[in-house]
């Protein structure tokens, strides 16, 4: 019995060896070949990501600007005191 038991276990596992090398190999044929639908995918990603990294830097732009005009208020606003204390001897 037990001679038995070993050797449907030998077969079954010589078996599933062999099943799985053929599914191996044939996944390597599959997974190398890139269908027009995939290229086309991946060239639409592609533009979307260079569409949204032209689009934050256009807005850290807007920010800077905005940053800079307030910065030039503000030194504006400096010199106009500065102005008023040099008139008036403070």
């Amino acid at each position: 019995m037990k001679k038995v038991l070993v050797l449907v276990s030998s077969i079954t596992l010589l078996t599933a060896c062999a099943g799985s090398g053929e599914i191996n190999a044939s996944r390597g044929v599959n997974s190398s070949r890139v269908t027009q639908a995939e290229i086309d995918q991946y060239h639409k990603q592609r533009a979307n990501e260079v569409e949204e990294a032209q689009s934050q830097a256009a807005k850290a732009q807007g920010y800077s600007e905005t940053i800079r005009q307030g910065s030039s208020a503000v030194q504006s606003a400096v010199g106009a005191i500065n102005s008023i204390r040099g008139v008036f001897g403070f």
